[in-house]
């Protein structure tokens, strides 16, 4: 996630980039409650998916994102 962003990585590729003001980024509260609003949370609907690492950076040393 950056200032203009977000982009979603999964075994180096990239999967998922959306581009705009992130601060108009928002989940329905009803069906999407997060515990912690100072954590990062992940949400899937009508899909499984399996995690097995999830890295997360300070802005500053993340590695470079691979284009699309």
């Amino acid at each position: 996630m950056r200032k203009d962003g977000v982009t979603v990585l999964t075994d180096g590729q990239v999967r998922f980039r959306w581009t705009g003001d992130v601060s108009k980024l928002e989940a329905d509260e009803g069906f999407w409650k997060v515990p912690n609003k100072e954590r990062l949370a992940i949400a899937v609907q009508n899909a499984e998916y399996w995690i097995s690492e999830w890295k997360v950076y300070p802005v500053e040393s993340a590695p470079a994102v691979p284009k699309m």
